[in-house]
């Protein structure tokens, strides 16, 4: 997972399991607040418009034609915002949590 002040970018690998996995629904929910979804075909997808220095659930759930399996769920806060309009580099922003 990597994320800024504003985005965060999950990536996951595909479960073990006999059936083809058809797609992977994601949501996205901020504390007290109901969750946002997307669906995406790819392990990996990129959250965005998220609020400053705020915690957000993330849940992947993987289907196949027999139907949705169980999530796997990860918390992160988002970073704060940039105090510095100077700020150059990958490192003024950018963080990295390893799974």
């Amino acid at each position: 997972m990597n994320y800024t002040y504003d985005t965060v970018t999950l990536a996951w690998r595909k479960p073990a399991t006999q059936c083809d996995i058809e797609k992977y629904r994601v949501t996205c929910q901020e504390e007290g607040s109901l969750p946002a979804e997307t669906v995406v075909n790819e392990t990996t997808v990129e959250v965005s418009q998220l609020t400053p220095e705020t915690l957000y659930t993330f849940s992947v759930y993987a289907s196949t034609s027999e139907g949705e399996g169980p999530s796997a769920s990860i918390n992160q806060t988002t970073a704060a915002t940039r105090k510095y309009k100077s700020c150059r580099g990958e490192s003024c922003s950018t963080y990295t949590t390893i799974l």
